[in-house]
């Protein structure tokens, strides 16, 4: 059976070739995995196929870490060996505006190159990062509530609460730099400051989420 699969699969890449489309989607540098939409013109035998581990060589630009990948007729995915590395390094104080495109450049099967042009396959972001605070705040008494971390972004930047708080409703966000983030409380029309927890009960103020462009990032803040 091995040397059956094998021969099948020096036939399939002899007559695959992949066709991949410019993505400018934007992605984290520490997402887990990245797919790649593509089509073949590789005939109607082979429409439904998988090849992955040492069959499969895929060459990205910049190319800082390992990863493993697996082909189909549907996709070509990417999945990081190493949850804390990342596609594309960034500094610490890196706007999260500060996007930069990865690149693919070469895919071999069996040795056999099936695609040979650079193209853009996502921009990538830096990862936003929120530091944990034990700061105490009073529920109404408080205007002003500070947030720290690193690659925000002051163009973009959603944060999601538990209880939840709404931007514009419940507080307005200003992001003063990359790693500073000010709330300014909402008040009632009578002057009087809304809670911090909306649910009017003491208790932790949670970040579950952000999302600085590339969706939201969970938190597992305690």
């Amino acid at each position: 059976l091995r040397s059956i699969f094998f021969h099948w699969t020096i036939y399939l890449c002899l007559c695959l070739k992949l066709e991949i489309e410019e993505s400018l989607s934007r992605i984290y540098s520490k997402q887990p995995r990245i797919r790649i939409p593509l089509k073949t013109d590789s005939p109607n035998s082979f429409e439904n196929f998988e090849i992955k581990g040492d069959d499969i060589e895929v060459d990205l630009t910049p190319n800082l870490l390992e990863f493993e990948s697996v082909l189909s007729n549907a996709a070509l995915v990417l999945t990081k060996n190493n949850e804390d590395s990342h596609w594309i390094d960034f500094e610490p104080e890196a706007e999260g505006t500060e996007g930069k495109g990865l690149y693919l450049s070469e895919v071999k099967v069996q040795g056999e190159i099936v695609y040979s042009e650079k193209i853009q396959i996502s921009i990538v972001l830096p990862t936003p990062t929120v530091f944990e605070s034990n700061q105490t705040i009073y529920n109404h008494g408080t205007p002003f509530l500070a947030i720290s971390g690193e690659h925000f972004n002051k163009k973009r930047t959603e944060l999601y609460f538990d209880p939840p708080l709404s931007e514009g409703d419940d507080f307005i966000m200003n992001v003063v730099s990359s790693s500073k983030i000010i709330l300014t409380k909402q008040s009632t029309l009578n002057g009087n400051l809304l809670s911090w927890r909306t649910n009017n009960s003491p208790g932790p103020l949670k970040l579950k989420g952000i999302n600085t462009g590339g969706g939201r990032v969970a938190l597992n803040l305690s």
